[in-house]
């Protein structure tokens, strides 16, 4: 049953959600927005593709699962199981909403383990909901830098001086330069973004990945509705 909510203007300025939706070419704005509708108070739905389509995109002829897993890899939305039963919730939903006092309260199940249950973001891949990093790193390096996504700070900051310090530096930047690079784009873009633009010029071959990883953190810059 849909339900009347509210949008922020920030919304339309959502670097990352415009940025997925053009990499999977799935039309991820509209859908998201109308997951809020579609969410009870607790921004919590049955992750029932079918049903959610009915809903949100009805129009549309688009796998619906494939719009739901592109969301949770960029952790718009997280899925979740309960008794052999599988739901979805909006992190930070109840931030942004002001819910009718009169709504009935949420019949779902809570999620076992909202801290937890994020997964590591993928870019071009949302046709499984299975858990993967990027898949090809450069040459003899395994699979590559993983992706920011919404991980543990902890663990994004390991990331960003281990993995992504290693990439500069291979690419000719001096470990203090490297250090103090790193250093600067986490306070600009903040720890999440900075693992995704290194994951993205490691993806992309790019030879010179400071001067390019400064060039496209200009649009992350801006100002994005957090999720």
């Amino acid at each position: 049953m849909a339900r009347i909510r509210s949008i922020k203007p920030e919304f339309f300025r959502h670097y990352r959600l415009f940025e997925l939706e053009a990499e999977t070419g799935l039309p991820l704005r509209v859908a998201f927005s109308a997951l809020w509708c579609a969410a009870d108070r607790e921004g919590r739905f049955e992750w029932v593709p079918p049903q959610l389509k009915v809903e949100c995109l009805p129009y549309d002829d688009v796998d619906f699962s494939r719009v739901l897993d592109a969301l949770a890899t960029r952790g718009f939305v997280v899925k979740y199981e309960v008794d052999g039963r599988e739901f979805g919730f909006i992190p930070g939903f109840t931030k942004h909403q002001v819910i009718n006092n009169r709504e009935r309260a949420s019949d779902l199940p809570k999620p076992p383990d909202t801290k937890g249950l994020t997964r590591d973001a993928r870019v071009n891949d949302a046709s499984t909901t299975r858990d993967a990093r990027v898949p090809q790193g450069r040459e003899g390096k395994g699979t590559g830098i993983p992706v920011g996504g919404q991980r543990p700070e902890r663990q994004l900051s390991e990331t960003i001086f281990g993995e992504c310090l290693a990439y500069l530096t291979e690419h000719g930047a001096p470990e203090k330069q490297a250090r103090s690079e790193l250093g600067k784009w986490r306070k600009r873009v903040g720890d999440a973004e900075v693992v995704n633009l290194v994951s993205r010029a490691q993806r992309e071959s790019v030879t010179e990945p400071i001067a390019w990883i400064e060039s496209a953190m200009k649009p992350s810059e801006r100002k994005v509705l957090p999720l």
